[in-house]
């Protein structure tokens, strides 16, 4: 699975202490505590002109170990220019991702059965969930029943 980094409750935005180039590593912030703990992304400016690194310190209020342009090219940056910890398309990209690994992964290897007589637990399957019916509840409006699992708040309808 991919890294996911920490969001920052409201994404508080910093800016650049100075002037920065496009293969600088380590840049200084007006506010450090606005980007969320190493490691992390941040991205400088706004717009489609951003760009999001990837840094791997923070102290203070400098971020260093950067990868520069993990989204938008790297570039030069003017003092003042804002930074803030935003959610990227980066962020969105690797959360699917990971759910679709996790999702290929249990695929086929779950199965959840609903039953009055479960097996032993030493006869069950390898990823396979029983929910155990203990009791039956007629339906006032018909003759059916809805056999529960009141532990699990399983229902079903016969």
């Amino acid at each position: 699975m991919k890294p996911m980094y920490p969001a920052k409750v409201n994404s508080p935005v910093t800016e650049l202490a100075s002037d920065i180039t496009a293969s600088q590593t380590s840049i200084s912030l007006i506010n450090g505590s606005a980007l969320a703990d190493a490691p992390n992304r941040a991205t400088i400016g706004q717009g489609e002109n951003a760009e999001t690194v990837i840094y791997t310190v923070k102290s203070g209020n400098t971020i260093s170990g950067i990868t520069r342009g993990a989204e938008g090219a790297a570039r030069t940056w003017l003092t003042g220019t804002k930074v803030a910890r935003n959610f990227t398309a980066g962020d969105h990209n690797t959360l699917i991702e990971n759910l679709l690994d996790i999702e290929s992964k249990i695929a086929d290897k779950t199965q959840i059965i609903v039953t009055e007589n479960p097996p032993a637990i030493s006869d069950r399957p390898l990823g396979t969930f029983y929910f155990h019916v203990t009791d039956s509840i007629p339906v006032p409006t018909d003759t059916e029943h809805l056999r529960v699992s009141p532990n699990m708040g399983i229902k079903i309808k016969e």
